[in-house]
């Protein structure tokens, strides 16, 4: 139509008529829709958020700091503010080499708003838990949908591993949280879902260099190359993923925000820091020659069977779905064996395999995405599982990615609805609701044992403990009896719902009572021996929650014989060098081995509990080497580096440094 022609005329005043009458023309339904989603985002951002405060947040602050893994941070940081030196981390007084700058930011920045306790400790570990669920649930549904987005956030905000990570002060959800946000921009930039999040790639493995260092790099690039090994790309596909990924510009953004600090700590520490954390901190340590440990391939496997309960019966078909796609393996068994012979039935197979992943992965984003998620899990997966250093919180980088594929799965099987799934879903779905359900099953008489034995538990928590048992029970028989009703939507709601009560009930009482047992009465005791003058050491552990709590650095001795004789102050100079006592910390079960083997009578100050407070008059810690010191010598450094030391690995402070003087002159 022209201006002046009367059928635009008529088609304007129509359109009036009808929004007169209330009725939505065709020109409104994209901002109605709109407003709806925002409304469904808002709805699942709420619930999500809730989930994780009832999870992550509450009781936060009511138990010790955990020993040794959570102590060591929150106390640098603690020196952090009291040295006012916030570039070079230190721990008991000395430099502390372990672990870059970004996790002692967080912790001090928290200190300097809230003050310093043990929920201002915590409190940006929960808050980047919480962001890492809400992060899962936005990449999922701008890859998938916002139902399956929901479902990613839900799996990962209630797998155990992140839950019990998230409620210490532990530099691992750092580290996790931008090398998982790094992968899904990658993903979704490659998906050509999103024109800007290529800005979040190079922005979130800067701040994971911060966080844990060089394996940040290393993660991401060896499951990147899995990746193209797995879909084989084109070279003129291979170019178009590198050009959205705009790596020139990444790069810039990457140094601008990894170098600064880097440079500084440099500086500041005439390159030892560096030095020390590059070539024993990480490489050393990945070889194993910083804790001498042992490679056990299935380790991994162990800590994902529970930290990622329920859900890991369906990582298998998850990988598969997200790599393969629909297609059962059973289909390209059927296939080849109809057009070939015994003998290469299974190689025809696995090259149709291949050919079909290439293809989904030239062809369609959503599944080029998904297939390199998965790939980028399994590698990180078999990294850790090679490596001879081995904790259960290294593999946290797998559980967001890994829900977002059990996510894109589970949606998969609602939308096709129960009945019209095939043999191999059935079996993965009825193989999680009865792992399930004996598991709440069995856990309601365990409740029961444990409410009648653990007599030194107060009622309540005793009490707690039946209901948590009773609602696993209740819950994961109504989530199996729900599914062989066909009602798999409501079996799946019935088997979240009971997971992320029983773990909000449960994982609380969990805490106060391991913490209690593993650390008895140690803060007590340090609290009192701080108050004092006297020089601190404790004996038979390396426990830096005592520094924290005693507000001054703290010696460790494993044996009777390094007690000495105090030597005299020079004559003349007793004002210059006074003598100050010699303060023992040592818990009940190892004080007849010190008192076996040290040269002097204990005499003792106060007892708390299970860990007693003694004086050694006439006696003191000989003194040990600071790791700086250590580090400076050449030769000493290349033993250490080469595992030949004879007193094992270097990785903590025993000794206390000589900052403290300086800031108590």
């Amino acid at each position: 139509m022209v201006a002046g022609d009367p059928g635009k005329k008529e088609v304007t005043s129509l359109t009036v008529a009808l929004k007169s009458e209330g009725v939505k023309t065709q020109l409104e339904k994209p901002n109605s829709n709109n407003n709806q989603n925002a409304r469904r985002d808002l709805l699942a951002c709420g619930a999500l958020t809730t989930v994780c405060i009832f999870l992550y947040f509450i009781g936060l602050g009511d138990f010790p700091f955990i020993d040794p893994s959570e102590a060591y941070y929150v106390e640098a940081c603690r020196e952090m503010l009291q040295l006012g030196d916030y570039i070079t981390p230190h721990l008991n007084y000395q430099i502390y080499f372990s672990k870059p700058i970004l996790n002692f930011w967080l912790i001090a920045a928290s200190y300097k708003m809230f003050g310093l306790s043990e929920f201002s400790a915590r409190l940006p570990f929960a808050l980047l838990s919480t962001a890492l669920v809400l992060a899962t649930y936005w990449f999922g549904k701008r890859l998938l949908s916002q139902r399956a987005g929901f479902i990613a956030g839900i799996i990962c905000a209630t797998s155990p591993l992140l839950l019990l990570v998230s409620r210490k002060s532990s530099i691992d959800i750092v580290f996790t949280f931008f090398l998982n946000v790094a992968v899904f921009a990658t993903a979704l930039t490659i998906a050509k879902r999103s024109k800007w999040a290529w800005l979040a790639i190079y922005g979130s493995l800067g701040l994971g260099v911060l966080a844990k260092g060089p394996a940040t790099l290393i993660l991401y690039g060896a499951g990147m190359f899995a990746f193209l090994v797995v879909s084989r790309p084109s070279f003129a596909n291979l170019k178009n993923w590198i050009l959205e990924l705009k790596p020139l510009a990444g790069i810039a953004i990457f140094l601008a925000v990894v170098l600064p600090w880097h440079i500084a700590v440099s500086m500041a520490t005439d390159g030892l820091f560096l030095k020390v954390f590059f070539w024993y901190e990480n490489l050393a340590r990945f070889q194993g020659r910083t804790n001498f440990g042992t490679v056990r391939y299935w380790f991994y496997l162990s800590v994902l069977g529970y930290g990622f309960f329920p859900w890991i019966t369906l990582l298998i078909p998850a990988m598969w779905n997200a790599i393969v796609g629909d297609k059962s393996p059973v289909s390209y068994a059927t296939s080849s064996a109809s057009t070939n012979t015994q003998g290469s039935n299974v190689l025809t197979s696995l090259l149709q395999l291949a050919s079909s992943v290439r293809r989904r992965a030239a062809d369609d984003g959503q599944a080029r995405a998904l297939i390199l998620i998965a790939s980028w899990s399994l590698t990180t997966f078999a990294f850790f599982s090679i490596s001879k250093t081995q904790l259960a919180t290294y593999i946290l980088p797998f559980i967001a990615p890994a829900s977002l594929l059990v996510a894109a799965l589970v949606d998969n099987w609602m939308v096709k609805g129960y009945n019209n799934l095939d043999k191999p879903a059935k079996f993965w779905l009825g193989l999680t609701t009865w792992v399930f359900a004996i598991a709440g099953v069995a856990a309601l008489p365990a409740s029961i044992f444990f409410a009648v034995k653990y007599t030194e538990a107060s009622p309540v928590v005793r009490a707690l403990v039946v209901a948590i048992g009773i609602v696993f029970a209740i819950g994961g028989v109504k989530q199996l009896l729900t599914l062989r009703q066909g009602q798999m939507e409501r079996s799946a709601k019935w088997l979240a719902v009971t997971t992320a009560v029983a773990l909000a009930i449960g994982t609380p009482i969990t805490f106060d009572l391991a913490v209690n047992k593993t650390q008895g009465n140690l803060k007590a005791i340090s609290l009192e021996a701080g108050k004092s003058p006297d020089k601190i050491a404790m004996y038979g552990n390396f426990m830096p929650s005592s520094m924290y709590y005693a507000q001054k650095p703290v010696d460790t001795f494993f044996h009777g014989h390094q007690l000495l004789p105090v030597k005299p102050a020079p004559a003349g100079k007793e004002n210059v060098y006074p003598y100050v006592q010699q303060a023992i910390l040592v818990r009940d079960s190892e004080l007849e081995a010190l008192k076996a083997t040290a040269p002097c009578p204990l005499v003792s100050v106060k007892k708390i509990g299970n860990w007693g407070w003694y004086r050694t008059p006439g006696y003191e810690l000989e003194s040990v080497k600071t790791l700086e010191d250590t580090f400076k010598d050449p030769v000493a450094f290349k033993i250490i580096i080469n595992g030949e030391s004879q007193t094992g690995p270097l990785t903590v402070p025993y000794a206390a440094g000589k900052l403290y003087e300086n800031v108590n002159k």
